[in-house]
């Protein structure tokens, strides 16, 4: 009744009240079993799912990957205004890439197409000194903690291992060892960047700032995915950086990255903070194997095949990052670091994940999966032709 004498009265309309505030409201006059009874309603109430306020690509779009637009002129300008923000300091710490429109479509390109893309000079250069001296530091007063069983131990053949080689023979050796839990040995600094004087502290700031999320999110553009800091209703989307070192003896095995299938990792950035001068044959190196290959049909098992025919071995390099959207079937893995590598050499690392909660992971990656095999066809059938059409010439 008081609501329409305020209707008549020409008062405003309030919003409804929410279930949480009806029912404590409501609690106030109860006796105490009429209490605990509408307790267990208010957890229901306040536990009810929060409607989303963001969606992805591919959801925004029906699932429709064919509908889905290259990186504009808009999204580039939009990288470079916040990617100019105060975040990243006056003068900037990230490298010149972070204002070179160019290099952000050749960028974009690359990583919707699922490759990798090497960064140079991430970081500017004073800040990259600055950031391996104290890392230094860090290491001489035992702050670096390893974590994970020894090479031995491991389900990998060792010897098999050492015999591989080339980057495929590496990869193939490591996939046989791959079917169980994924298994490393680093040294971690669990707590880098607590101490706000520090320049740890100032880059993981500007790393883990919304700026360089949305930044990100240009970078990603036509890949049906997206990245979210910004909702109040969902988690964050960044994990807290991982600063590790991989000394004599370290190593990751064949991993993708991805995650929880529910919860996607969109986007993994890997910055490298090595002495300079870091050779192959010390180990250490960035493995990235990408998808493997089974031989065709009627092969017999001594027919020689390459299983991996897209791996690569990339040789860190100081103030350098790789970055890549990961993918169930696109693996990588970091070589152990052997005996050979001198002491005077550091082989540190900085990781970033970045992810976006609640989506249908499957379903997405199951579409853009179907997405990138057509326009690959189409891409072998224009190459095709072509090579016949000069052929004829």
């Amino acid at each position: 009744s008081r609501l329409g004498e305020g209707l008549g009265s020409g008062a405003v309309p309030s919003r409804p009240e929410p279930r949480v505030m009806r029912a404590m409201r409501a609690m106030r006059a109860m006796s105490a079993m009429a209490w605990l009874r509408a307790s267990v309603l208010v957890a229901v109430a306040a536990a009810e799912p929060v409607p989303r306020v963001m969606r992805t690509e591919l959801e925004n779009r029906d699932f429709d990957p064919s509908t889905l637009k290259p990186m504009t002129q808009g999204n580039v300008d939009r990288m470079l205004k916040v990617l100019a923000q105060k975040v990243f300091g006056n003068p900037s710490i990230l490298g010149r890439w972070s204002i070179n429109g160019s290099f952000a479509r050749e960028l974009n390109d690359k990583l919707v197409a699922g490759e990798y893309m090497l960064i140079d000079d991430f970081l500017e250069t004073p800040t990259a000194n600055e950031l391996y001296e104290e890392m230094v530091v860090a290491d001489k007063q035992k702050k670096f903690k390893h974590e994970g069983p020894k090479f031995k131990d491991t389900r990998i053949d060792d010897k098999a291992y050492f015999a591989s080689g080339s980057p495929s023979a590496r990869c193939e050796e490591l996939w046989k060892a791959s079917h169980g839990p994924f298994e490393f040995r680093h040294h971690r600094w669990e707590t880098a960047g607590d101490f706000p004087e520090s320049i740890m502290f100032k880059v993981q700031k500007a790393i883990k700032s919304n700026f360089f999320v949305d930044a990100l999110n240009q970078l990603v553009v036509g890949s049906g995915l997206a990245i979210d800091s910004t909702s109040p209703y969902m988690r964050t989307a960044t994990v807290p950086l991982q600063v590790r070192e991989f000394k004599t003896g370290d190593y990751y095995t064949l991993h993708n990255d991805i995650g929880e299938p529910s919860e996607p990792r969109t986007l993994s950035i890997n910055y490298f903070l090595v002495t300079p001068g870091w050779r192959s044959e010390w180990g250490g190196n960035f493995l990235w194997c990408g998808k493997r290959v089974e031989k065709p049909q009627g092969a017999a098992k001594t027919d020689p095949h390459d299983f991996f025919p897209e791996a690569r071995r990339i040789v860190p390099q100081f103030n350098q990052a790789i970055m890549f959207m990961p993918r169930h079937d696109y693996d990588h893995a970091v070589e152990l670091v052997e005996d050979s590598r001198p002491d005077t050499h550091r082989r540190f690392s900085i990781t970033t994940f970045r992810q976006i909660s609640r989506i249908d992971g499957p379903r997405h990656f199951s579409t853009l999966e179907s997405q990138r095999k057509k326009k690959k066809r189409e891409r072998a059938k224009a190459e095709k032709k072509a090579k016949a059409k000069n052929a004829e010439l």
